[in-house]
């Protein structure tokens, strides 16, 4: 899946160009360093890149006519149906492709080479749960079934498929573009949660102004006692 250095690349979203052979990397490739290069140039990158078009990549017409249609199941690949337009669209507007082979390549080679280093330098397992982590981030910035979302996971897929290959086949976890998908929804099921409770804030409060008027009230003698202990009971919730 890695960019080769003869100009060629099997992620589209990677333009092909000839690419000067790549420096070697020293003995080893801290999490901190590879890490840093990989959120710069890949999960920044690539959110920007996403959050920033303008272009229709809604996956039917009758979606784009603005009707809400369930999305189907993600299917590796299914991302790279809109990349075309995608990358014109942004070599359009910025003047330069969404990722050279160059910078395909470095990235690739730092997933690789982290994965590769002998213990205590290999950082196999906490890429993992990078990859999981720096997904689940975004989630709120595609919906579920999108089009963009679908990008996300078929570039991220690709870019750490070495992890796909070796470290979850060992483990016997699902592949690993499921992996992707499970930790955005996820995230998604912990935002509806957050949005429901934040839905019921209006009510509480009310409910709250009407005890507290109920404690004001001559002869209401216990009320306030009742009112403290709702109030009580709302914060701990």
């Amino acid at each position: 899946m890695a960019c080769d250095t003869t100009g060629t690349s099997a992620d589209p979203l990677c333009h092909v160009a000839t690419c000067p052979q790549m420096d070697t990397y020293p003995r080893a490739i801290t999490f901190e360093q590879g890490t840093q290069l990989l959120k710069t140039q890949g999960f920044d990158h690539i959110k920007f890149v996403l959050a920033d078009t303008e272009i229709d990549l809604t996956s039917s017409a009758l979606e784009h006519a603005g009707v809400y249609v369930q999305p189907p199941p993600y299917e590796p690949g299914r991302g790279n149906q809109c990349v075309p337009a995608l990358q014109a669209a942004y070599i359009e507007k910025h003047g330069r492709p969404i990722c050279t082979t160059q910078q395909y390549s470095e990235m690739y080679t730092t997933v690789y080479t982290m994965c590769t280093q002998k213990p205590p330098h290999n950082h196999t397992v906490a890429l993992f749960q990078f990859l999981q982590d720096e997904s689940a981030k975004v989630a709120y910035l595609f919906k579920p079934g999108s089009m963009k979302r679908c990008v996300w996971i078929d570039f991220f897929f690709h870019l750490f498929r070495y992890i796909d290959k070796i470290y979850v086949k060992r483990m016997s976890y699902p592949e690993l573009y499921k992996v992707i998908d499970n930790a955005m929804s996820q995230r998604d099921e912990v935002l509806a949660r957050k949005r429901r409770q934040l839905s019921r804030i209006p009510a509480v409060i009310g409910l709250i102004a009407y005890w507290r008027h109920l404690a004001a009230m001559p002869g209401a003698a216990g009320m306030h006692t009742a009112a403290a202990s709702f109030e009580a009971a709302v914060a701990m919730e």
